[in-house]
């Protein structure tokens, strides 16, 4: 019997270029926590369904920083492709089943220039741990989409209030992994993980995207504790 074949393609990443808080507090992290992490990431925010379901049918869509695809049949109009340099969330998309997917860094999405329709990032130029970073991070989405195409951008907000008594920006987030109980081992403590995050203030993804080539900004506003920014190319 043939092996089954996989709905996602890997590929090769330069991890050489990956500063080492992006390396081990986002990669190394997110492979470990995957499943546990897409049990809790399955009900998708209002501003995202609302854009992909605003999108004309038959458009080509590209989420960047796809993790476990829970956006990919909001709109069953629209054909939306995952990027993700995280095997396992890849995986846990693959298991339930959603759209096509392939392994790839943010920074170096394999697809032509102006050949998607739209594109969404969800929740994370935020784990982009330079501005400048940031910025090319944002500038490579727009290479991918066609001149007049739209993409959305989310980021976490500093101004939420788990965050209103930490100082600075760049904070590492704690994800607590649950263990199954040990009855020989009863007060076996839980797996923690340090996420890292550059949490956004108010103006402060404007001031990005000001930096980014060919595009201007549409919209932008404050949803469920994250920026958001709708941009187009031009």
């Amino acid at each position: 019997m043939k092996p089954k074949k996989r709905k996602f393609k890997e590929i090769t990443m330069d991890n050489e270029k990956l500063p080492e808080i992006e390396s081990k507090n986002v990669r190394e992290v997110y492979e470990i926590i995957a499943q546990h992490f897409s049990q809790t990431r399955y009900k998708g925010w209002p501003k995202v369904e609302e854009f992909l379901n605003g999108l004309e049918n038959y458009s080509i869509v590209y989420d960047i920083g796809s993790g476990n695809g829970k956006y990919h049949n909001i709109n069953h109009h629209i054909t939306v492709i995952g990027f993700d340099p995280c095997h396992n969330l890849l995986m846990e998309a693959l298991h339930n089943q959603k759209s096509q997917n392939i392994q790839a860094d943010g920074l170096y999405v394999p697809v032509k220039s102006n050949s998607g329709d739209a594109a969404i990032s969800i929740a994370v130029v935020h784990h982009f741990s330079t501005f400048e970073r940031r910025v090319a991070a944002i500038q490579e989405i727009i290479r991918t989409i066609k001149v007049g195409g739209k993409a959305l951008i989310t980021v976490w907000a500093k101004e939420q209030k788990k965050f209103e008594n930490e100082e600075g920006q760049d904070l590492m987030v704690a994800w607590h992994l649950s263990k199954k109980k040990d009855p020989n081992n009863p007060n076996q403590p839980e797996e923690v993980y340090q996420r890292y995050y550059h949490v956004f203030i108010k103006g402060e993804l404007e001031q990005v995207i000001e930096k980014v080539k060919d595009c201007k900004l549409i919209s932008c506003g404050y949803e469920r504790d994250n920026w958001y920014a709708i941009i187009e190319k031009i």
